[in-house]
């Protein structure tokens, strides 16, 4: 049975990624350590990579400013 992701945000589809041995020894090292398994890793990484060029700030117009201008009229 897989375990539950720790994010809640929606995932696209899964990619396979192939690593050299070395990497792939890396990775299994460092997951050990850090007690998480290799896709939280690879995630971390990539979303290190993408993060900053893809993150969207919604602003919205304060509601309440609209209603205050009309109850002044």
């Amino acid at each position: 049975m897989a375990r539950p992701l720790k994010t809640k945000s929606p995932l696209g589809a899964m990619n396979s990624v192939r690593f050299e041995l070395w990497i792939d020894a890396m990775l299994c090292k460092d997951s050990v350590v850090r007690g998480v398994s290799k896709s939280d890793i690879i995630r971390e990484a990539v979303m290190a990579k993408y993060a900053p060029a893809v993150q969207v700030t919604q602003v919205a117009k304060p509601a309440k400013a609209k209603a205050k201008a009309k109850a002044k009229r």
